[in-house]
């Protein structure tokens, strides 16, 4: 077991940007066609947690320390929380919707059965500071996998590998000359430079008659979806292939486009505002699959004033250079030593984050074709572990305090879906359905 472990850079910014009311958690939903058997899942689920240890880890160390001086140990004998439910159940929290990594693992699990069906909802609560998205597909493909195969070996000796990555800060690829390195050190400081004296336009409010200082309450996770059927799908892919840019650039030029005419018709004056688009960047390296689940993530932020969207095609050419050199020359690496310098002082990162700034209009994350090439069998294009087949795909992503939208697109069987989760204070369900059927059209409308 690698513990105890010291806590890594990105790690503790997701636990220094973590609140009650706005919990640094993100949730899973996977829909199945059957039902799992029960202790052989608790011991796929056992055998799975040694692979992917940070998701049953516990905190030593106050958030206000130096990062170096915080510090992951094994939850044993806590372990996470599993629920059993049947029906139509509501998903409960006894110790609330944030979780305290000091007193238990990041990792909270819901299993809902409808037996008349023979279908069941798996729901998973994670941490940040455990993980990222991809990583925790990654937890579960281990999870179906040990499932299937009704094997639970040792994990690998991988942790090491990860260890190293988790505290590397990477520098350009070995390809870069130094003309492009000293371009990436230039454009890193300025880009720095821009984005403290740059203040981002959050997603305003639409007035509601009668609305209250809280909307409706929208149940947990607060997150309306829409998928693309495979048809649809496969016409945006040829679409952004025929342009030349990627799905990531069409995806955030068509976001931008959509919360810039949510914001003219909703604020008086946006004209000097800037929308920015947070994008977590996926620093992995074609890892082993073996690898645990952790943060291999960084960020970049995509800055444009509505000026900048007059020209559809320019600015998606715009975005999409951005994007690859944000990927060739890893400009979203460009946070991690600010966070570092941050880290190294006590109370250097706990201290910005209980500010209320908006670091973003909103989040994209674009997890790609998830769950391919697991090993797993398929049935009619869907994973079939044993008995159960995962039919469906969501993931909703944490939302911060300003930051009052936060999107995940994802790809499962040939469907592309977005996800959309929002801030009840600020938005309604329907102005989050509204938001995402506006989104969606101009994508279809983008072919």
């Amino acid at each position: 077991m690698p513990f105890p472990l010291p806590l890594a850079t990105f790690e503790h910014y997701m636990l220094a940007d973590d609140r009650i009311d706005y919990p640094m958690t993100f949730f899973l939903r996977l829909g199945f066609q059957g039902r799992f058997e029960r202790e052989r899942f608790q011991a796929a689920l056992k055998a799975s947690l040694q692979w992917h240890p940070l998701l049953n880890a516990v905190l030593r160390g106050s958030v206000e320390n130096r990062t170096a001086n915080i510090i992951w140990e094994d939850a044993a004998p806590v372990q996470p929380t599993v629920v059993w439910l049947e029906g139509n159940a509501p998903l409960e929290f006894p110790r609330g919707l944030h979780i305290n990594l000091y007193e238990e693992p990041g990792l909270r699990l819901w299993l809902r059965e409808r037996p008349e069906a023979d279908t069941t909802v798996l729901v998973a609560q994670i941490h940040h500071s455990c993980c990222d998205g991809l990583g925790t597909m990654q937890f579960m493909e281990t999870l179906l996998l040990c499932y299937a195969r009704n094997q639970f070996d040792s994990p690998p000796e991988s942790w090491h590998v990860a260890h190293e990555i988790r505290h590397q800060v990477k520098g350009p690829p070995k390809s870069a000359n130094w003309r492009q390195s000293l371009s990436r050190v230039s454009q890193g400081v300025s880009r720095i430079w821009r984005f403290l004296k740059t203040k981002a336009v959050p997603l305003v409010a639409a007035p509601h008659c009668g609305r209250s200082s809280r909307p409706e309450a929208a149940g947990w996770p607060a997150l309306v979806s829409h998928g693309l059927d495979a048809a649809t799908t496969q016409t945006l892919l040829a679409s952004a292939k025929q342009q030349g840019v990627s799905l990531n650039a069409l995806l955030m030029r068509d976001l931008m486009l959509t919360l810039d005419d949510w914001n003219q018709i909703h604020s008086v004056d946006h004209s000097r505002r800037v929308l920015r688009i947070v994008v977590p960047v996926n620093l992995r390296d074609q890892p082993p699959r073996e690898m645990p689940s952790f943060n291999a993530v960084s960020m970049a932020f995509v800055d444009r004033t509505p000026a900048q969207l007059d020209d559809v095609e320019t600015l998606l050419k715009g975005i999409d250079a951005e994007m690859d050199e944000t990927k060739t020359l890893r400009r979203g690496m460009a946070l991690i030593p600010v966070l570092a310098a941050m880290g190294s002082i006590p109370q250097g990162l706990s201290l910005p984050f209980k500010m209320s700034f908006c670091l973003g209009t909103a989040v994209l994350s674009n997890l790609g074709n998830v769950f391919a090439d697991t090993g797993l069998d398929e049935v009619d294009g869907k994973l079939a572990a044993d008995n159960m087949r995962l039919e469906s795909v969501e993931l909703a992503p944490p939302v911060r305090i300003q930051t009052n939208i936060s999107l995940a697109v994802m790809t499962y069987s040939g469907v592309l879906t977005i996800c959309l989760c929002y801030d009840v204070n600020v938005l309604t369900t329907a102005d989050a359905r509204e938001i995402l059927e506006a989104y969606s059209n101009r994508l279809c409308a983008s072919r």
